[in-house]
């Protein structure tokens, strides 16, 4: 595309995530709407040319690392965490978006 955006947003829960709830959720909404089921397609040349539904496998949208439940400075590591996801190219072989789910508690 002419345009190369990111968006990256964080919410908080005061309860944990319950990850098959979610999934959920993203299969009745996100999932329906084709920029979040269709992956960018590339010419002979390698330039974009434009989007092609795909089966979304919703494993591999959901990163949720394992990480130590008592990290020093837990806003540090989200704000670090955010800022880094900035930096790491998304994967073009399936529709550009994630959803990174931290379980850790935060102020």
């Amino acid at each position: 595309p002419p345009m190369n955006c990111c968006i990256v947003a964080e919410m908080g829960s005061k309860v944990e995530i319950n990850v098959e709830v979610l999934k959920e959720g993203v299969k009745q909404t996100l999932l329906k709407h084709p920029r979040f089921s269709s992956k960018l397609a590339f010419d002979a040349k390698g330039e974009p040319r434009g989007w092609i539904q795909t089966q979304v496998n919703l494993d591999e949208h959901l990163i949720i690392p394992d990480l130590e439940p008592n990290i020093e400075s837990p806003d540090q590591f989200v704000e670090d965490y955010a800022s880094n996801l900035t930096q790491t190219p998304l994967n073009f072989s399936k529709p550009l978006w994630e959803i990174h789910i931290l379980q850790i508690k935060t102020s």
